[in-house]
């Protein structure tokens, strides 16, 4: 299997994961067959292994990849999930689809902050308070596909701590296909600060295991976001 190495400026995992569901599709990886490592994906990518990892969830999600602990990741002879079909949508920064997708993923958010606050453990919390480091990083140097990438790690940590694998592939599975409305947002420093903000507040509920308090958390989060895109859209327009 030979692949392309991926555009730094486009949804990265989004690349890689259709160049894979390419080949699956296509016969040149045949089921049952293994993909080549993580290591050996990163390298003809370009790309980090957390990149590549995360593509392997959203093909995961989409019923072509199952992985199987300690031995790797295998194609599967399954093409017509509910998420599969979910992941063909597209969804532009100008696309009316955008309030709808920001509804769905509304509803993901807050159970994702609820569970994650009774359930998560100690070792769920170092891991979501680096990614809010690598929030303020990315913002201080005002890096705009830093903060993209660590907002979307942040998001994804949140939902493994609540132990739900179906919650953790179908919010992978929005938040990618809100990746270029999301990158918009993150050009403007007031928002990345604003976001910041939000998620030190979410972050303060899950160390306390307040669940009530987590859940408003993400709902105030999620409605600022909402609310930038909106303002900014209309500004385009």
């Amino acid at each position: 299997m030979t692949f392309q190495p991926v555009a730094p400026a486009q949804s990265r995992s989004q690349q890689i994961m259709a160049q894979i569901e390419s080949q699956i599709r296509s016969g040149a990886i045949k089921v049952g067959e293994k993909l080549a490592t993580e290591k050996e994906l990163s390298e003809q990518f370009g790309v980090s292994r957390s990149v590549v990892r995360e593509a392997i969830k959203l093909l995961e999600a989409m019923g072509l990849v199952v992985s199987r602990q300690g031995s790797g990741s295998y194609v599967r002879n399954d093409t017509g999930t509910a998420v599969s079909r979910l992941l063909s949508l597209s969804v532009s920064p100008n696309d009316r689809g955008v309030q709808d997708l920001f509804e769905f993923r509304e509803g993901l958010e807050l159970l994702s902050a609820r569970w994650a606050a009774e359930r998560r453990q100690s070792e769920d919390l170092d891991e979501i308070r680096t990614r809010l480091e690598e929030n303020r990083t990315a913002a201080r140097g005002h890096d705009a596909e830093g903060f993209t990438v660590s907002d979307w790690q942040f998001h994804s940590r949140i939902a493994e701590a609540t132990g739900n694998q179906y919650l953790t592939v179908v919010l992978s599975a929005v938040r990618e296909m809100q990746h270029d409305v999301v990158a918009m947002m993150s050009s403007d420093i007031g928002s990345m600060e604003r976001a910041i903000g939000e998620h030190e507040r979410i972050v303060d509920a899950l160390e306390r295991g307040d669940a009530a308090e987590a859940e408003e958390a993400a709902r105030a989060h999620i409605a600022s976001t909402r609310k930038n895109i909106e303002e900014m859209l209309h500004r385009e327009r």
